[in-house]
């Protein structure tokens, strides 16, 4: 498992030429500027998640002798938070990439050159 893991984090270095990280242009760039975004943020998130999901089962594991907990329902606070963070977090990632989408969708001033493929099921002709 760890071999395939190092196999796949092998394949996203910026060294060789087919690397997603190794951004050419300045489309590629804000591509690329987004995407890191959205992966530190999520990131952020999941270390977050996982330490205090692994705080709650070492801190409120049931101990010998020790009955059924009192269960809790309708905490509004809770719930207002799980609604409002989320909404807080799609907002915050949303601006940046409406603004890419405006920029990219602007075709870039200068030289450039218009190339039309074809696609086919299983190749993609010029």
């Amino acid at each position: 498992m760890v071999l395939f893991v190092l196999l796949i984090a092998a394949g996203c270095t910026p060294d060789h030429p087919m690397s997603t990280f190794d951004a050419k242009g300045p489309v590629a760039q804000r591509q690329l500027d987004l995407f890191m975004l959205i992966f530190w943020l999520a990131t952020v998130i999941f270390v977050g998640v996982v330490g205090w999901l692994v705080y709650t089962v070492i801190r409120f594991r049931r101990k010998p002798g020790q009955g059924i907990p009192e269960q809790v329902h309708g905490n509004s606070k809770l719930e207002m938070g799980w609604t409002v963070v989320p909404a807080i977090l799609l907002a915050v990632l949303a601006v940046p990439t409406v603004i890419g989408q405006f920029y990219i969708s602007n075709p870039p001033e200068g030289d450039r050159i218009d190339i039309n493929v074809t696609a086919h099921q299983w190749w993609w002709g010029i």
